[in-house]
C-alpha cells in the first residue's frame, strides 16, 4: 500500500468511529509539524496520525516522533500505522504517552476491552521503555515487576470483559496528577487478589513498593497487551526490563532457550514421567520440558501435567519466585517449585519424599551454577574429607540420588569435569553409578554474557544393579548454536551420523578423558613418548613485585611473551633475584622452551647468553638427550603442523586453554637417527635463510619503488 492509501484507510476507520475527518482535518500543515494529518475539533487537534512504511516488528519503535507532536500540540490521541498494523496512543495530563488497545468512539469514555488486547511479544520495544521507567525509579526491583505482571494476569483471567489493569486516565488536562495515585490504588487492589490466589509467592503484609508515577507508566505500557493469550518468557522479559540485573542474585546465569530445549529433547520426557530440576533458577528447563510435552502430546492437560510431573528447587528466593510466576503464566495452577537447598540433608518431611520413596524421579534436568562452591559436603561421597566442593559436582551426585534406576539425567557441566585431574574421582563416581549415554561439546561463549566458561552437555542413565555390559557413547562437537537440533536427531538415530563432529565411542575407550576433542582427533599411529627423547619440567612463576633492574645481582626471567618466531627476544626479558628462582626451573643452552598455556606450542631455543635463566610456569623446559635428539630439530618437530594436531587432543581449559606437563610427556614423536636430524636441520635452516633473503629483497624493492614514486 502507498502512503496515501494508508491515510485514506485510517480516515475511513476514524469516520466509522464518529471522528470529524472531513473539513476539520489538516494534511499539509500537519506534515510541517511532524505528522501526516490531524483531526481537528473546535479548533483544537484531537487525533494526530503518523504513517511509517516499516515492517510491523519495527513499527512501535518509531513512535517517538508522534509522541513529540502529541506533547507539543496538546493533541489527545495518536495513531501510528503501516497499513497492516495500527497502534493507538493516549497523551495523559502528565504528558506521558501510553498505548491503547483501541481508539474509543467519538464522545465515549475511555475504557479498553479485554477482547482487544494484543499479544505482548508483538512489541519488543515495550520492554525497553519499561526498562527506562524501572531504572528511573530507585525503589524498583525485579520482584516489583513480578507483582505487576501477576496483577495483569489475574485481571485477564477474571471473566469480566472490562479490565481493571489500565491507567485511570483523566479526561482533561486540568485533571492534575491524581491519575497516577488512582492507578496505584486499583492495581494494589488487584495485588490483594494475587496474594489470595498464590499465597506461597508473597507474604500477607507485602505491598507494591513502586512509586505511583512509575507504576502508572508501566501499567500504561502493558495495558494494551495480553499476557494470558501469549505468555512471555518472564526470565527474558525481566532481564531486558530491568536493564541487566545481577545474575548472581538469581541463582547463576540465564541459559539460552535453545540450550534448555536441547537438553530436554535429548531425554524426550513423556507425560507419565516425573521430572525434577534441583537447581531450577528461573524455570527455563521446566518451561522447555512443558513446551516439549505439549508439542508432542497436544491433548495433555497443562494443569494436570504440571501438578503431577514437573518439580523444581532453587536456593534463591527471587529465582524460585520467578520460576513460580513463569509456571503460573503457562497455566500451572499448582506450582511444585520449592525455595530450598537441594544439597541439604533430605529429611523425612522433604516435600518430594513420596516420589523418592517410590524409587525416584524419571528424569533430572540440571543446569548448575558454574564456579560456585558449597560447604554442604556432609553425606556426599564426592564431599568426603573436604570442607567444601564445587556445587555443580555435589548437585550431580544429588541428581544420581534423586533419579530412579534406569532414569535419565541431562546436565550442563563445566569442561573441567571432563578432563581435569582434580575431577578423576568425580568421573569415576559417575561411571560407577551411571551409563554415560552422550557427551556433547558446546560452542565457546554459549553462556555469554553471564560466563565465558566452556561447557558441555552430558546425558546419563542411572545404572540398574545388574548392568555391567559394554556400550557405545554418543559424542558430538557443536560449532554453532544452530547445529543443536541436528545433534538431537543424530543422537536418537545414529544412522544419521555424518562427518567428524558426531561419532560413537566404545565405553571401554572413554578411559579417564571425557572431553570430546580428545577422542575426536585420531592419535598418531607411530612414534615414542616425548619423554623418551628429553627430560621435561615446568618453570616457576615469580610475581612482578620481585622484578629487579638489569645489571643488579639477579637472573634473566623468561616469560611466554618473550618467545617470538622461534627465538627468545632478549630486550623484553625481565630480571629477578637469584634467591627467587628455583634451581629446577633454570635453563641450559639449547634447551627447548615450550608454551603450556594461552597460545600453546610456541617454541624457542635457549641462546648461550641466557644460560642459567629462570623460566615462568607458563613454559616447559625440554632438555634433549644429546644421544637421541638434536635440540634445533626437536624444536622444529614440536612446532610442526602434525604435532599441533596432536597437541590439540591434549589441550584442556574451560576458559584459557592449556596442556599439562604430564600430557606433554605423552606426545608421540618420531625422530630419525642423530646424523639425519643434523642434516635435515641444516637444510631447513638454509631454506629459512633463503626465504628471509627473499623477504628482505622484497621489502627493499618496495622501499625503492616508494622513493621513486615520491620523486627521490
Amino acid at each position: 500500500m502507498s502512503e496515501q492509501q494508508i491515510i485514506d484507510q485510517v480516515r475511513e476507520n476514524l469516520a466509522n468511529l464518529g471522528y470529524p475527518v472531513d473539513s476539520s482535518s489538516l494534511a499539509g500543515r500537519a506534515r510541517d509539524e511532524g505528522v501526516d494529518f490531524v483531526v481537528m475539533a473546535s479548533g483544537r487537534p484531537i487525533v494526530g496520525v503518523e504513517i511509517k512504511l516499516l515492517p510491523s516488528a519495527f513499527l512501535p519503535s518509531a513512535r517517538r516522533q508522534l509522541e513529540l507532536y502529541l506533547r507539543r500540540s496538546r493533541c489527545r490521541y495518536g495513531i501510528l500505522s503501516n497499513g497492516k498494523e495500527t497502534h493507538y496512543y493516549l497523551r495523559l495530563a502528565s504528558d506521558d504517552v501510553i498505548e491503547l488497545p483501541r481508539l474509543p468512539k467519538w464522545g465515549d469514555i475511555l475504557r479498553p476491552e479485554k477482547s482487544s488486547l494484543k499479544p505482548l511479544e508483538t512489541s519488543i520495544s515495550t520492554l525497553f521503555r519499561i526498562a527506562e521507567i524501572v531504572q528511573r525509579d530507585s525503589l524498583s526491583r525485579p520482584r516489583e515487576l513480578l507483582k505487576l505482571i501477576l496483577c495483569k494476569y489475574v485481571d485477564e483471567i477474571d471473566p469480566d470483559p472490562y479490565p481493571e489493569f489500565f491507567v485511570q486516565a483523566p479526561l482533561s488536562d486540568s485533571a492534575g496528577s491524581d491519575w497516577a495515585r488512582a492507578t496505584k490504588v486499583v492495581v494494589s487492589s488487584l495485588f490483594e487478589k494475587v496474594k489470595s490466589l498464590y499465597p506461597s509467592l508473597f507474604s500477607v503484609d507485602e505491598k507494591i513498593e513502586l512509586d505511583a508515577n512509575a507504576l502508572a507508566r508501566i501499567v500504561g505500557e502493558l495495558q494494551s497487551y495480553s499476557i494470558k493469550r501469549a505468555p512471555p518468557s518472564l526470565r527474558r522479559f525481566l532481564a531486558e526490563a530491568t536493564g541487566g540485573f545481577s545474575y548472581k542474585s538469581w541463582g547463576g546465569y540465564q541459559t539460552p532457550t535453545s540450550l534448555t530445549d536441547f537438553l530436554v529433547r535429548m531425554v524426550e520426557p513423556r507425560p507419565s514421567e516425573a521430572v525434577l530440576d534441583p537447581a531450577c533458577g528461573t524455570g527455563g528447563l521446566l518451561l522447555s520440558c512443558l513446551d516439549y510435552v505439549k508439542e508432542r502430546y497436544p491433548s495433555i492437560s497443562t494443569e494436570e501435567y504440571t501438578t503431577h510431573q514437573l518439580f523444581g528447587i532453587d536456593i534463591s528466593l527471587e529465582a524460585a519466585s520467578l520460576a513460580r510466576v513463569n509456571m503460573i503464566l503457562q497455566g500451572d495452577g499448582h506450582t511444585n517449585i520449592l525455595h530450598g537447598d537441594s544439597l541439604a540433608k533430605l529429611s523425612k518431611s522433604f516435600q518430594f519424599r513420596p516420589i523418592l520413596d517410590r524409587g525416584g524421579f524419571d528424569i533430572v534436568l540440571l543446569d548448575p551454577p558454574l564456579g560456585a562452591q558449597s560447604h554442604s559436603t556432609e553425606g556426599f561421597v564426592l564431599g568426603t574429607g573436604r570442607s567444601r566442593q564445587d556445587t555443580a559436582i555435589l548437585l550431580l551426585e544429588r541428581a544420581i540420588q534423586f533419579t530412579k534406576p534406569g532414569g535419565r539425567i541431562a546436565a550442563l557441566v563445566g569442561d573441567n569435569l571432563l578432563f581435569s585431574e582434580n575431577m578423576n574421582v568425580a568421573r569415576e563416581f559417575l561411571r560407577r553409578n551411571a551409563v554415560v549415554k552422550a557427551i556433547v561439546s558446546l560452542p565457546p561463549g554459549i553462556l555469554r554474557p553471564f560466563t565465558s566458561a566452556k561447557v558441555s552437555a552430558i546425558i546419563l542413565e542411572k545404572k540398574k544393579e545388574s548392568f555391567d555390559s559394554p556400550y557405545n557413547i554418543f559424542m558430538a562437537h557443536v560449532n554453532a548454536e544452530r547445529e543443536l537440533a541436528a545433534v538431537v536427531d543424530q543422537y536418537h538415530n545414529t544412522r544419521l551420523l555424518t562427518g567428524p563432529d558426531t561419532f560413537t565411542l566404545a565405553s571401554a575407550q572413554l578411559d579417564n578423558r571425557w572431553n570430546v576433542e580428545f577422542h575426536q582427533l585420531a592419535p598418531p599411529l607411530i612414534g615414542q613418548p616425548l619423554s623418551t627423547f628429553a627430560s621435561i619440567r615446568r618453570g616457576r612463576s615469580i610475581p612482578s613485585t620481585e622484578y629487579i633492574t638489569e645489571g643488579s645481582d639477579g637472573l634473566p626471567y623468561i616469560r611466554i611473551s618473550d618467545l617470538v618466531k622461534g627465538t627468545v627476544t632478549r630486550h623484553s626479558v625481565r630480571y629477578v633475584p637469584t634467591r627467587a628462582a628455583s634451581a629446577l626451573a633454570r635453563t641450559k643452552t639449547n634447551d627447548v622452551l615450550f608454551s603450556l598455556t594461552g597460545t600453546i606450542g610456541k617454541t624457542a631455543l635457549v641462546p648461550k647468553e641466557l644460560d642459567g635463566a629462570a623460566v615462568s610456569s607458563q613454559l616447559a623446559i625440554i632438555r634433549p638427550n644429546e644421544k637421541a635428539a638434536v635440540a634445533g630439530f626437536l624444536a622444529k618437530v614440536l612446532a610442526s603442523k602434525k604435532m599441533r594436531e596432536q597437541i590439540k587432543r591434549f589441550t584442556t581449559g574451560a576458559i584459557i586453554e592449556h596442556i599439562s606437563v604430564e600430557d606433554l610427556r605423552k606426545l608421540l614423536v618420531s625422530l630419525p637417527p642423530i646424523e639425519e636430524q643434523k642434516s635435515t636441520l641444516a637444510s631447513i635452516q638454509e631454506l629459512e635463510s633463503s626465504s628471509q633473503d627473499l623477504s628482505d629483497s622484497q621489502r627493499q624493492l618496495q622501499e625503492r619503488i616508494a622513493k621513486l614514486l615520491e620523486g627521490e
